[in-house]
């Protein structure tokens, strides 16, 4: 339901410009810059904050969610794992038992910095993008699309979850 901004966001090119990319971004830095139409101001504004919001969601809020859920499954398996050094009196287990605390502890981070790294880019790229809009405003319409860069962080997210 957060993302439902974006189907608003783009439009079919009507006419034969090339260097609009298919579909393009309705509301982008050019157009919000060189209009002064309050309308538009406002819906300019409402995009990106819809964009910031977005990418907080995703890229902030979920990694500290995704950094309490394994740090509270980290005690919960420590602690089971406590239990069972009191049990058991070979000390072979108890070898393997410190060994698999070891490894979880290593996977446990592991996974936390690979979601941080994963999800950061996108969502510096976004934030830039915003911030720094009317600087960018005359590269992004005459060059390349700025949203495509946006997009590119995307990919190179999924790239890194999936590495």
């Amino acid at each position: 339901m957060l993302s439902f901004y974006k189907l608003f966001q783009y439009s079919l090119n009507l006419e034969h410009d090339f260097r609009k990319d298919f579909p393009y971004e309705i509301y982008n830095e050019f157009y919000c810059d060189s209009s002064d139409l309050i309308d538009v101001k406002f819906k300019c504004s409402l995009f990106s904050f819809f964009k910031v919001f977005n990418s907080i969601l995703n890229d902030i809020l979920l990694v500290i969610l995704n950094l309490i859920v394994d740090v509270v499954l980290l005690r919960n398996f420590h602690r089971h794992l406590d239990n069972k050094l009191r049990q058991i009196v070979d000390m072979d287990q108890h070898k393997n038992i410190q060994k698999s605390k070891t490894k979880v502890n290593r996977m446990i981070l592991f996974n936390g910095l690979l979601y941080v790294f994963s999800h950061l880019p996108e969502f510096v790229v976004t934030l830039l993008l915003v911030v720094y809009s009317k600087k960018i405003s005359n590269l992004c319409q005459y060059n390349f699309s700025c949203d495509l860069v946006s997009e590119e962080a995307e990919f190179f997210c999924l790239i890194s979850i999936v590495c």
